[in-house]
């Protein structure tokens, strides 16, 4: 159990996206529906879920998303956003 002291105030989401590159160096976009970044073209991926891993994450929000089964093969970064819903800051760690 983490300590009340350890404890993060606030809300930390986590989500990954893959990139997804064809021939000629062409990348899989996808235009985005929900929020936070709906209307805008991004990569595939999503918010992992508590009970699974990054690498399961990967794979479920591409299938999910594209219809093609991927094996994550390495990581490019790691990166933050910051946003707010509603007067509610959110510290959102893309991987």
């Amino acid at each position: 159990m983490i300590s009340e002291r350890d404890a993060v105030k606030g809300k930390i989401l986590v989500s990954v996206a893959a990139v997804i590159e064809r021939e000629r160096n062409k990348i899989l976009l996808i235009w985005e529906g929900d929020t936070p970044y709906h209307g805008h073209w991004v990569v595939p991926g999503g918010y992992v879920k508590p009970d699974e891993t990054v690498q399961k994450a990967v794979s479920r929000e591409v299938r999910e998303e594209t219809g093609l089964e991927v094996v994550p093969t390495r990581l490019i970064g790691i990166y933050d956003d910051f946003i707010t819903d509603e007067d509610q800051p959110f510290h959102h760690i893309i991987i």
